[in-house]
């Protein structure tokens, strides 16, 4: 095999390999994304699962750090159609570059 194969063979693995490292970097930051995203669902659930076990739901807007990095936000507000007796719940979780908003509808009291 000639100098000049040889040098050619150098630079085919030498791109494989750096298109490799690229690969596995932006498949690190998805992953880590993915996991920003995920926790920042649950924070939501949370909240609204919280709302749910209240004997009564205060209607308003409210904001909390629930975890470092993370900022919830959520308001409750009478549903049009049923302002007696159902509250709308919108929760969104911001976390570095990303919005998780979530809606659900509770009783506004309990029985």
């Amino acid at each position: 095999m000639s100098l000049l194969e040889t040098l050619i063979a150098s630079a085919i693995l030498a791109t494989g390999l750096l298109s490799l490292a690229q690969l596995l970097g932006l498949a690190t930051t998805a992953t880590a994304a993915a996991g920003r995203t995920t926790h920042a669902a649950l924070l939501a659930s949370q909240k609204i699962e919280e709302l749910r076990a209240l004997p009564a739901v205060p209607l308003g807007q409210y904001a909390d750090r629930p975890a470092p990095g993370y900022t919830r936000e959520w308001s409750v507000a009478p549903l049009p159609s049923a302002p007696d007796g159902v509250a709308v719940v919108e929760v969104v979780v911001r976390v570095r570059g990303s919005d998780t908003r979530m809606v659900a509808a509770v009783p506004k009291t309990r029985p």
